[in-house]
């Protein structure tokens, strides 16, 4: 009975393996059509290309780019019903084709289907990362097109005011970061007794202006290190006034004495 749940399993796992292989190799075949297909488009052989892409498709139907493909062949061609349907239909299969809805929307534009072509120019945008060239291109046929549709601009500057808070957003949680890590910074140079270091870390974070929580443990470990700063130039000043003192050079010893004595006017100033 175990032998045979065995030579079960075993048979299942190999089915699943050879059915893994055989999809990949299709795969990687419909690839190679489609790269032949390109090849001739670019070359401006746009019916070997169509042949190409055709073939792509009958080795894998849910090729969604070369869908895409063949409607700006079937554009390129002139036959306008094919290449709208072929645009749709790679969206059908992915709804995250950006090429698609660029296509779409440059295609409905021409026939002087406006209001199609705002519906996709929105899509692109709205699926676009920001910074990429054709959501700003988007966005700018989008500013066109509102002046013939009043419920577009709305919609634009809603848009606007999303991607607005969104950028200031992060804009915040960067510099909350980067006070972060300033902090842990200026911790580091404190604990190690490098005040002078620490206090320019706690420094740049006051100047940033973060967060209220980070920036009051900025300044109050800011002056802690100003008052550390001192007190170690107050020790070595007091050392180089003994010194002075022990070889008799009593004007340098004065020197450094009064130094030190400033230095306690200073620190009396930081507790104010």
């Amino acid at each position: 009975m175990r032998k045979k749940i065995f030579s079960f399993f075993f048979l299942l796992i190999s089915l699943n393996f050879y059915i893994f292989a055989q999809t990949h190799l299709l795969e990687e075949e419909a690839k190679y059509y489609r790269k032949l297909g390109l090849k001739a488009q670019k070359s401006g052989d746009l019916e070997t290309a169509l042949r190409f892409y055709q073939k792509a498709i009958q080795i894998d139907p849910y090729f969604s780019e070369v869908y895409n493909d063949l409607g700006v062949v079937y554009e390129a061609l002139g036959d306008d019903k094919k290449a709208e349907e072929n645009y749709l239909k790679a969206i059908e299969i992915n709804p995250k084709n950006l090429a698609a809805y660029s296509n779409l929307a440059l295609f409905y534009e021409k026939k002087g289907n406006l209001e199609k072509a705002a519906k996709y120019w929105r899509l692109r945008f709205k699926l676009g990362r920001r910074g990429e060239l054709w959501r700003e291109k988007a966005k700018q046929h989008l500013k066109i097109l509102s002046t013939r549709f009043p419920e577009l601009k709305k919609e634009l500057l809603e848009d606007e005011m999303i991607e607005l808070s969104k950028k200031i957003s992060y804009q915040k949680q960067q510099k909350a970061e980067q006070a972060k890590e300033l902090y842990k910074m200026g911790l580091s140079f404190f604990n190690q007794g490098k005040y002078s270091q620490a206090k320019r870390e706690f420094q740049k974070i006051i100047r940033m202006s973060p967060s209220r929580e980070i920036l009051e443990k900025a300044k109050e470990m800011y002056k802690k290190s100003v008052k550390e700063e001192i007190k170690e130039r107050f020790k070595t000043y007091v050392q180089q006034s003994l010194l002075y003192f022990e070889e008799d050079s009593y004007l340098l010893a004065g020197q450094q004495l009064k130094r030190a004595l400033e230095l306690v006017s200073e620190i009396l100033k930081e507790q104010e």
